[in-house]
């Protein structure tokens, strides 16, 4: 084997690299923002998304700018929702804030009535969310119900359309953050270096024919 491209998930990624580094065959293009796949630097491991760590400091960074200050997390309990968690709090204490309050979800299931009630008691400003989109999509429902007026923000491995089918018009004030540029933009370079090469391959570029070509 060469090397693996595209494999998806934390828990997932730190078993593979304890097979991979000692074969020496390139892990490429990971799908996930841990960590642990970061540090210790491993050569055979080639990242081209933001950590989980850079996601939620931009995101505390926009609540802060914005006038939020009392910030919650709900997050996967396994190595995927942990990672967020540490770089929320880290972001946060480089800011001299706490996190005010903290909701789990286990993995592959939907029950957040627990984390609702906690989270909503203190009633926060910007919910940070490290999880699948069926449990977010379930917990920002419910918190909606509940009279929740936060902010939602998600790290970027929910997936935007996923999380978007999902709440549908529910999906009023839920933010995810963008860790690769957009590709149907046309302002970044390198957007431009890509839509040239999909073009001379015969893939749609556009926001229009993407859509189309499905």
């Amino acid at each position: 084997m060469f090397a693996l491209l595209g494999y998806v998930g934390t828990p997932t990624g730190t078993e593979h690299v304890k097979v991979t580094a000692p074969a020496k065959v390139p892990l490429v293009g990971m799908f996930t923002g841990a960590e642990a796949l970061r540090v210790p630097f491993n050569r055979y491991v080639f990242h081209v998304r933001a950590s989980y760590y850079d996601e939620t400091e931009k995101i505390v960074e926009q609540v802060i700018s914005t006038g939020g200050q009392k910030i919650a997390v709900f997050y996967q309990n396994d190595g995927y929702g942990q990672a967020g968690l540490k770089g929320v709090e880290i972001a946060m204490g480089k800011r001299n804030l706490k996190i005010a309050a903290l909701g789990t979800v286990e993995r592959n299931t939907i029950k957040v009535e627990d984390a609702v009630k906690t989270l909503q008691a203190v009633q926060p400003d910007a919910v940070v969310m490290v999880s699948a989109y069926t449990s977010c999509a379930e917990f920002i429902r419910q918190m909606k119900k509940a009279g929740s007026a936060a902010t939602f923000y998600n790290v970027s491995f929910v997936g935007s359309k996923a999380l978007a089918d999902a709440l549908g018009k529910e999906g009023s004030g839920v933010a995810i953050s963008q860790v690769v540029p957009f590709p149907w933009g046309t302002s970044v370079p390198v957007v431009k270096e890509y839509q040239a090469a999909a073009k001379k391959a015969g893939f749609a570029t556009t926001t229009s024919a993407r859509w189309k070509a499905f």
